[in-house]
């Protein structure tokens, strides 16, 4: 991601030294990006606006068949179960499909139907977390 951001346009050292990390240096990531963002002037996301993009992004994914649905709504299953604020419900439809998709066999072909619909309903978004304050969004379908 930082060295699309400086192939984008966008530098500075944080994002230099962010895109030049090893995996084994990954501890150090969290603290370069959030540097970063401050070195460019972009605000941080909160959990909920970020775990939207995302969604938004993996919903897009789900939709150009680069990912399948059952894997687009495992990834955000995990992102909606590590935003923590107990009245976060917006990816519910994604939760509960993608927990029954191996309950009963005969609903596995539903769930997959849900998912699908409701990946379409999130790609389709053209309003985003940030738009209008100078954050950096994701970049439009």
């Amino acid at each position: 991601m930082a060295v699309e951001a400086l192939v984008a346009g966008l530098d500075s050292d944080s994002l230099r030294m962010l895109a030049g990390l090893l995996r084994i240096e990954i501890d150090e990531a969290r603290g370069l990006f959030a540097k970063a963002l401050q070195e460019l002037g972009i605000p941080a996301l909160s959990q909920r606006d970020a775990a939207i993009i995302y969604a938004i992004d993996i919903s897009r994914k789900i939709v150009r068949g680069d990912l399948t649905p059952q894997d687009g709504a495992a990834k955000i299953c995990v992102v909606a179960h590590a935003v923590a604020d107990l009245d976060f419900h917006e990816f519910d439809t994604f939760v509960y499909a993608e927990s029954e998709l191996d309950s009963y066999l005969k609903y596995r072909e539903y769930c997959i139907r849900e998912i699908m619909k409701e990946a379409e309903i999130w790609a389709a978004r053209d309003e985003l977390p940030g738009d209008g304050d100078g954050r950096a969004d994701l970049p439009r379908k």
